[in-house]
């Protein structure tokens, strides 16, 4: 049984899943506090996402991650669609952030409808205390994507 759940207290108990999406648990700290939905799979926690919303401002998709035993079943993809239609109620667009050189992260987002819209040179090595590499490459700058709903 596939369920979607919001989730409203003790979302540290994800931690391991929200730090495969994003490795610096400060950063996480910064926007754990937003909408936090969670897939299980037959009582599993199978992938979450947060999103943080701000008045006046398009929600920002902040942090996805699927537990490596369900990946490459769609329930990323699944869980984001989700998202769209919870959100496109009351906005017209979504954004994300992601490394400019994670293909895969990319891809994924494309295939989700996400469109370029802006890059934040030296995102990454002026906000990590550590380096983040993707594929052996280092992240620096960070792209944004917009996705409209309606």
């Amino acid at each position: 049984m596939l369920e979607i759940r919001q989730i409203f207290e003790n979302k540290t108990i994800y931690k391991d899943m929200l730090l495969d999406a994003n490795p610096d648990w400060s950063m996480v700290e910064r926007y754990i506090g937003g909408d936090m939905y969670v897939v299980f799979v037959d009582g599993v926690t199978a992938a979450e996402a947060i999103v943080h919303t701000e008045k006046g401002k398009m929600p920002e998709l902040k942090n996805i991650a699927t537990s490596p035993k369900f990946r490459r079943r769609g329930l990323g993809k699944m869980l984001v669609r989700h998202l769209f239609k919870l959100y496109e109620k009351e906005y017209t667009a979504m954004c994300v952030g992601t490394c400019s050189n994670s293909r895969a992260a990319l891809a994924f987002y494309r295939g989700l409808g996400f469109r370029y819209a802006y890059t934040v040179k030296g995102f990454f090595t002026d906000n990590y205390a550590q380096p983040i590499y993707e594929n052996g490459a280092l992240c620096e700058d960070m792209v944004s994507l917009v996705k409209n709903l309606k």
